[in-house]
């Protein structure tokens, strides 16, 4: 009877080790599937973006692209799993450099998104800079693998685009806005 019980405990603590031993790994090696997103994660980083960006646009003889730095703050987010969609509430903000971005519309838009509704935008000016934010609603279709539940993670992805989508202005991280 005493061997029944010191070979089940050994069974329980070689289970609980291969469990943690599992969910450690995954977390320190998730598997990839933000698909083909450009991290940037610091200045440096935006810097080199930023550059390629230029390069590839100058290459096709177009106008030069104009950055507009870009900071979203997502307050509330629910996700519908029986049709796939995932409603998301909060802020985004888009700082403009004055005399640069004087002839830039001010707007973005969530392009795909099943529904979207942005309040009117609250302007703030400060030195040669203006930051113009806005609250919004959006319904995104997002497709999650749960297949490998627990030992995964999915990303949520918010597709942002400038209003004036025709011209070469590419939205970028606002990284001076966040203190991470």
């Amino acid at each position: 009877n005493r061997g029944l019980w010191i070979l089940s405990n050994v069974f329980t603590v070689c289970c609980v080790i291969s469990y943690v031993t599992a969910l450690g790994l995954t977390v320190i090696y998730p598997p990839d599937n933000i698909g083909d997103a450009i991290l940037i994660t610091n200045q440096n980083s935006l810097n080199r973006f930023m550059s390629e960006q230029r390069h590839r646009i100058l290459d096709q003889a177009e106008e030069v692209p104009l950055f507009i730095p870009t900071g979203i703050y997502v307050q509330s987010l629910s996700y519908d799993n029986s049709i796939g969609t995932i409603d998301i509430n909060g802020y985004l903000w888009q700082r403009y450099t004055l005399g640069i971005h004087d002839d830039v519309e001010r707007g973005f838009v969530i392009p795909g998104s099943v529904s979207f509704q942005a309040n009117e935008p609250l302007i703030t000016r400060s030195g040669n800079s203006e930051v113009v934010r806005w609250n919004f609603n959006a319904t995104l279709y997002q497709d999650f693998d749960f297949s490998r539940y627990p030992f995964t993670r999915e990303y949520v992805q918010i597709p942002l685009q400038h209003k004036q989508f025709a011209r070469n202005i590419i939205l970028v991280p606002d990284l001076e806005s966040y203190k991470i």
